[in-house]
């Protein structure tokens, strides 16, 4: 069970990491959506073996060290009409009527995809993680969720891996010291509808025009260690996505930085403003601090909004100023009766100024 003591795991207690890790998937319960479609997939990890062909964790005097820990993914046969053809992926799949719950789903799909056997003693399950919306081709699918679950390789060397051709092209395990947010990209583009900035992303895209909705997702480009640690040394392996986003609440339940934050960039360094404004509200919210400052922190995203709006109606004043008023035109005899009355003025004394009735377009 995930709350079998850390120690007892061997080959875990070489890293800080992992141990952080199977701790808190012991403590917490992973967030369940009830849906009509599910997935499950499989996050294996180990620890690299030394030269000696032993497992390097429990002799390792850095436990901290994330070189030591690496985590398999496989990238998908590409195929016509599947909307996951070619990504890299985790093993796994669709869950099936005659799956007991999730994890018997990771675990049939594993064992069929790679030919990993994670019930076996080789492998020790450590937990769930919260539940994560399925999307596809860049939109939401409805009622399709998916369960990220935890297993870390007890054995001190990986069982061969057998792939299934027709859903797997390639497997790679990529060392966690490669997975931070100096190796983030935002090479990926996306078209953001109302589903994916609420559902996937947290933050609701009205808040941005329309032409601002174009944008890039992070990525990574994932390197194995060596030849050995990869089916395909030269085969490029992109992270991005579901299973990015899948990768990055593992290392945050770590105690890892979260990867791709924020979760989207765009060319406007307006709307980068605001989303950065908006991410700045959610980690708030996560780090559960008080209710004053998260209200202070909102209307201050509501004035910045405000203000940049302003500073974009001020611009486009600019650049197209409004046509110019026509000026209003004088009756022909205003200028010489003006002339008149002044010269009756001079020519009367001081204590005689009174001006007099003057004729003007007909009218006294």
């Amino acid at each position: 069970s995930t709350g079998q003591k850390i120690g007892h795991f061997p080959g875990m207690s070489g890293s800080r990491f992992l141990q952080s890790l199977a701790q808190r998937l012991s403590e917490r319960e992973p967030k369940h959506s009830n849906c009509t479609k599910r997935a499950a997939v499989a996050l294996i990890f180990r620890v690299s073996c030394d030269h000696n062909g032993g497992p390097a964790g429990p002799q390792a005097e850095s436990p901290s060290d994330l070189s030591e820990v690496e985590l398999l993914y496989i990238l998908r046969t590409a195929r016509q009409g599947d909307k996951w053809s070619g990504h890299v992926a985790f093993p796994g799949g669709k869950r099936e009527a005659s799956d007991k719950d999730d994890r018997a789903a990771a675990v049939r799909e594993t064992e069929e995809e790679i030919g990993l056997h994670l019930e076996s003693p080789d492998f020790q399950f450590l937990g769930q993680l919260d539940d994560r919306v399925v999307t596809g081709a860049g939109k939401v699918i409805d009622g399709f969720y998916l369960a990220p679950l935890l297993w870390f390789q007890r054995a001190p060397t990986t069982p061969q891996l057998q792939m299934q051709s027709s859903e797997v092209a390639a497997w790679r395990w990529v060392p966690l010291s490669t997975l931070t947010p100096s190796t983030v990209k935002y090479e990926v583009p996306l078209q953001i509808t109302r589903d994916l900035a609420s559902k996937v992303f947290g933050f609701p895209s009205t808040v941005l025009p329309a032409r601002l909705r174009d944008a890039h997702m992070p990525c990574i480009d994932l390197e194995a260690k060596n030849s050995e640690s990869t089916s395909h040394q030269e085969q490029r392996f992109r992270l991005w996505g579901l299973t990015f986003r899948a990768t990055s609440d593992a290392l945050v339940l770590g105690e890892e930085k979260e990867l791709g934050w924020p979760p989207v960039k765009f060319r406007s360094a307006g709307a980068n403003f605001l989303l950065a404004a908006w991410c700045g509200v959610q980690e708030l919210r996560r780090k559960q601090r008080s209710k004053r400052h998260l209200l202070a922190l909102l209307t201050c995203f509501s004035l910045l909004a405000l203000i940049l709006r302003l500073l974009r109606f001020a611009f486009l004043s600019m650049m197209h100023p409004t046509a110019a008023v026509p000026a209003v035109p004088v009756p022909p005899a205003l200028p010489t009766a003006m002339h008149a009355m002044r010269a009756t003025m001079r020519a009367a004394g001081p204590g005689q100024r009174r001006v007099q009735p003057v004729m003007l377009c007909g009218k006294k």
